[in-house]
Order: C-alpha cells, then structure tokens, then sequence
C-alpha cells in the first residue's frame, strides 16, 4: 500500500494580516445577511387636509304673491325661508310706454326666520313724467336682491409634505449604501 502525504504549507506571519482581513469580511458579511437592521429615511408623500372657509351665500326666499298692481301699490310678497333674519330688497323698475322713459325705485323690507313680508312702491313715487297729473300706462318688473349671509365650509386640499419612514434592510446592503452616500457627498464638497 502507498500512503501519500501532502504537504500543507506553514502559515507564516506575512499571511495572518491577510487571513484576519478575510476572516473578519467573512464574519461581517454573514452577520449582515442573518441580521437586518432598521434604517430611516426620509420620503415625500401627498396627503389631503379638510380645510375650513367662510363663503357669503344670499339668504333664501321664496315669492309668496308675484308681483302685482293692487290699488295704488305695486307690490309683491315674499317670505323668508331661511334660518336667519335678513335684509330684501326690492328693485322696481319701471317704463314708461310712450317715450321709454325708466324709472328705478329700491324697497327692503327686513324679515325674521319663517316671516313673510309685502314690498311695495306708491304708484305715485314713480317718476316717469316732467308735467303732472298726464295720464300714461308703464310697464313695471321687480328683481329682488336678499343680504347675505357667512357660510362655514370645508374643503379638500392635496398637499405634500416630507415624512420619516424606516425600513429593514440587512446590515450589508446599509454598509455598502453608507459608504456610498459618504463617498458621494466627499466627492461633491470637492
């Protein structure tokens, strides 16, 4: 029988530095790959906010009695279906048949929550002639304008704002990234 012996080299103290570097980069990148780690970083995100606002918004009404000529009154009826008391006013405008000639009277009334309320203009109050007492026909309308009132409303808005997360890594991968990062902002400085 022949027995073969094989000669395994002596280690010598030129090796042991390099045999420590590559035992310790053995260690670290199993250690790194067994055990992650928590790292933070920071990430932009849109997220949406419910925002207030006041909006001026006219005070509902309804017309009750459309306008219309009783005795010597134009007039109309209307109530305010609101929930707040509030000022209506009541532009007449009236025109002349013959010359075109126009006339603008301005009535309010104020009228509480659930109220209804008579505007009106004097047939005498109407201006359309320079000689008094001529007889002439007009045509009249009536628009009315309510007051207003502030309104609280809420309203979505999309905004971006930077946030903190983490995030597990292992520990090799963050070791790379720092050195990375590090070497990258060493070489921007310069």
């Amino acid at each position: 029988m022949n027995i073969r012996t094989i000669k395994i080299p002596s280690m010598n103290e030129e090796h042991l530095p390099t045999l420590i570097i590559i035992l310790v980069l053995i260690l670290v990148f199993l250690i790194g790959n067994f055990f992650p780690t928590n790292v933070s970083y920071k990430t932009t995100e849109n997220y949406t906010e419910q925002v207030p606002y006041t909006e001026n918004v006219p005070l509902q009404y309804s017309i009750v009695k459309p306008l219309n000529a009783s005795g010597n009154d134009i007039q109309i009826v209307i109530m305010n279906t609101d929930n707040v008391a509030g000022t209506y006013n009541a532009n007449f405008l009236f025109s002349r048949a013959d010359n075109g000639k126009t006339s603008t009277i301005t009535k309010s009334i104020n009228l509480i929550a659930g109220e209804t309320g008579v505007i009106a203009v004097s047939t005498n109050e109407i201006n359309l002639s320079k000689s008094y007492g001529e007889g002439y026909t007009f045509s009249y309308s009536a628009t009315i304008i309510p007051s207003q009132k502030a309104v609280q409303k809420t309203r979505v808005e999309t905004k971006t704002g930077e946030v903190t997360k983490e995030k597990q890594v292992n520990l090799w991968v963050f070791i790379i990234r720092s050195f990375l990062n590090s070497l990258q902002s060493f070489l921007n400085s310069l």
